[in-house]
């Protein structure tokens, strides 16, 4: 009678531990999967590349990426025109095979942005027009799972810094540090955003970030352009009815108390009378 219990409990033991050595094999094996996916995803998205340094999810549904870099547009000196030090996801483990993932707090540890002109014109205002809804279709093929979407509870940026390069700035570079930023419902009301959807909100609400903490320490006629973008892209993303979006579009500095502050910075003898 002993001989006959033991196979079958060894086979109830396979069965109760065969849905945890799934979901540990998925867990294990989801790693580079998901590495390569952002690289593809985002790089399809800004149409310059993405690098992911390292991707790690826990058993819990705590997601990491580290050295999330996208590098500058063509015809920009600087290598890398946004690095994020880390970005952490709390994600349901199931959500991540589903076509919509859930993520109930998404958080950019450190950005470093780095805003180049050539002129006025800078490799924000190209990421911003690639990033755009209307843009027109290239001759790159969608990545494989570029469908997927995400809702995103709470989005979080967190001791951002941004670099402005120009030959208008005294010394060719200013530095200034960005406040941090909060979102909620991030593609709730669309039922889930693309990729590149988020990295728009992403991106956008650290620019507007990043023109109010410019005033009175970068030349207005850079403030002036990149403000100009990051309107037309506001205007672009109003098909997204989202709360995020209408917040971003309150984040807009006010252009009058802006074209004061920046009028005040400027020395008065280059002031307009």
């Amino acid at each position: 009678m002993a001989a006959v219990k033991k196979p079958l409990v060894v086979i109830a033991v396979a069965i109760l531990a065969f849905p945890v050595l799934l979901v540990l094999g998925v867990l294990i094996f989801i790693d580079p999967l998901v590495k390569t996916g952002i690289e593809k995803g985002g790089s399809f998205a800004l149409q310059v590349p993405v690098h992911v340094k390292d991707a790690s999810i826990r058993f819990s549904g705590h997601v990491t990426l580290t050295g999330f870099d996208v590098a500058n547009p063509p015809g920009f000196v600087e290598p890398r025109s946004v690095a994020f030090e880390q970005v952490d996801a709390e994600v349901q483990p199931g959500s991540l095979l589903k076509e919509v993932i859930d993520i109930g707090q998404l958080t950019f540890v450190k950005p470093e942005l780095v805003l180049e002109f050539s002129g006025t014109k800078s490799n924000w205002s190209v990421l911003m027009d690639n990033l755009s809804p209307g843009r027109p279709p290239n001759d790159q093929k969608a990545p494989d799972g570029s469908g997927r979407t995400f809702i995103i509870r709470r989005l979080r940026i967190e001791k951002a810094d941004a670099r402005f390069r120009s030959d208008l700035i005294p010394g060719g570079t200013a530095s200034v540090a960005v406040p941090s930023i909060e979102l909620e419902n991030v593609g709730t009301a669309e039922g889930g955003m693309t990729l590149g959807q988020v990295l728009n909100v992403a991106l956008h609400s650290l620019g507007n970030s990043v023109l109010k903490a410019g005033q009175g320490i970068v030349p207005a006629e850079l403030l002036d352009h990149l403000g100009a973008k990051l309107r037309e892209n506001a205007k672009a993303i109003q098909e997204l009815p989202s709360k995020s979006i209408e917040e971003l579009q309150k984040q807009l500095p006010d252009q009058k108390k802006m074209k004061k502050g920046i009028k005040d910075s400027i020395p008065w003898p280059q002031r307009e009378k």
